[in-house]
């Protein structure tokens, strides 16, 4: 198949071929402060349940880690732990809010990048790597937030960021997003809407791993 460049426009049949066909490690960071009730963090799973049901799970395929966050991060499962999809499923099942009161962004940014994507814990080396992260406001510290988001970056994270409700910061989320940021930011108005953008969010992870393997090949 030829290198898509607009990831708009996509047909389900190209992204079925290409989650199947790029392996990539992928680690969601989801919020899980005071602010966000109790059903809204379960939408929150939901949705990446349904997100990751669109990859290619596997040893040799997509391998998925996530990490919750609040003032302190916690690391649910690593990329090296869940390779089929029910038990990757069973792993989202047993995810559960740890609550606190400021939202430490720039700490979970630190940990995926430091700890997550480390070799030890199933990072490969060779494949793409990509971050999502989910939030419904302003970090404790905008600044370091960036900062870290920018160390993510240059060393080769791809980082998707998804803006929940009316709360958040615009500047933070465009700081963390990759480039373009059309591509890597998204924003919806409340944790329902999170429906909205679960298919469009898994094309252009899927679309933008074979996208950028065929760029490094």
């Amino acid at each position: 198949m030829p290198l898509i460049k607009n990831l708009q426009n996509i047909s389900i049949v190209a992204v079925e071929y290409f989650c199947g066909n790029t392996p990539a490690d992928v680690v969601f960071l989801i919020d899980s402060s005071n602010s966000i009730w109790g059903p809204d963090f379960l939408r929150q799973v939901n949705f990446i349940n349904d997100v990751v049901d669109m990859f290619q799970i596997g040893e040799n395929r997509t391998r998925i880690g996530l990490a919750t966050y609040s003032s302190d991060v916690h690391t649910e499962f690593h990329l090296n732990e869940n390779f089929d999809r029910p038990s990757l499923h069973q792993s989202l099942s047993r995810v559960r809010q740890r609550r606190g009161f400021v939202t430490n962004t720039k700490l979970a940014i630190w940990t995926m990048r430091r700890k997550m994507f480390s070799e030890r814990r199933g990072a490969r080396p060779g494949v793409v790597k990509v971050a999502v992260v989910l939030t419904d406001g302003q970090s404790n510290s905008v600044v370091r937030t960036v900062w870290e988001a920018m160390k993510a970056r240059r060393e080769g994270i791809h980082m998707f960021a998804i803006g929940i409700g009316s709360f958040i910061n615009r500047r933070e989320l465009r700081g963390i997003a990759s480039k373009p940021t059309h591509d890597y930011m998204f924003q919806v108005s409340n944790f329902q809407a999170l429906e909205s953008i679960k298919n469009i969010l898994a094309i252009k992870t899927c679309v933008g791993m074979y996208t950028i393997r065929s760029l490094n090949s």
